[in-house]
C-alpha cells in the first residue's frame, strides 16, 4: 500500500463557527478511495489581534526613504512584515498621514505554503508627498497579531519616522524676470 496525497489545500478562515469540509474522492488504476468530511471548529480571533487578523508568528518593520526630501518631492513609506501564518489574509492597520497626500499604495508578497500557514514577508509600500516644509512625523501603528502556539496576542509597537522636509532652492522668491506683472484694464 502506499499512501499518496492527491491534493492539498491551504484553508483560511474568515470568520468563527464550524467548517465542514466534505470528503475528498480520488480514482485511480480502478480503485476509488474517499477521506472522511472534516469538521473544524474556528475560533474567533482575540479582539487585540482584529485590526490586522494576523495569525502566526511575525516580525514587522518600517522605514521612509528619503529622510530629507525637498517639498514636492516623493516619499516611500515602506511596511514589511515577514514570518509565519495567515500571511495571505492579513491587513495593515489604518493609517493616516494629516501632512502629506498619499500618491499611491503597492503590496509586495513572498508566500511559500506550509503546514502552519504560508512563510515568507509582505510589503506595502505607500508614496507619500509632503504638503508643508518642517520636520513631519509619518507615524506607522502598532501590529498586533494573535499567537497561536504561545495563547495570546503579541504587537510590534509602531513607530514614527521623522522627515525633515526642505523648500527647493530658489522656490521661496521667484526670480524678477518670473515676477507676474498686473494686468491692465
Amino acid at each position: 500500500l502506499y499512501r499518496v496525497t492527491a491534493a492539498s489545500y491551504l484553508l483560511t478562515p474568515s470568520s468563527p463557527g464550524t467548517l465542514i469540509l466534505r470528503p475528498a474522492t480520488v480514482r485511480a488504476q480502478g480503485m476509488t478511495v474517499e477521506s472522511p468530511r472534516l469538521t473544524l471548529n474556528v475560533a474567533e480571533l482575540p479582539a487585540g489581534a482584529r485590526p490586522t487578523g494576523a495569525v502566526g508568528g511575525f516580525r514587522v518593520s518600517s522605514r521612509v526613504d528619503p529622510t530629507q526630501p525637498l517639498l514636492g518631492d516623493a516619499v516611500t513609506l515602506v511596511v514589511r512584515v515577514e514570518g509565519e501564518g495567515n500571511l495571505n489574509y492579513l491587513q495593515l492597520p489604518p493609517l493616516q498621514f494629516p501632512d502629506f497626500a498619499v500618491l499611491g499604495q503597492t503590496q509586495h508578497s513572498t508566500l511559500i505554503p506550509g503546514k502552519s500557514g504560508y512563510s515568507g514577508a509582505v510589503e506595502w509600500e505607500i508614496r507619500l508627498s509632503p504638503k508643508k516644509t518642517g520636520t513631519l512625523p509619518i507615524d506607522v501603528p502598532a501590529f498586533p497579531w494573535f499567537d497561536p502556539q504561545a495563547g495570546e496576542v503579541r504587537s510590534w509597537p509602531g513607530r514614527t519616522h521623522r522627515v525633515l522636509v526642505r523648500e527647493a532652492a530658489g522656490a521661496a522668491e521667484p526670480k524678477d524676470t518670473e515676477r507676474l506683472r498686473p494686468l491692465r484694464g
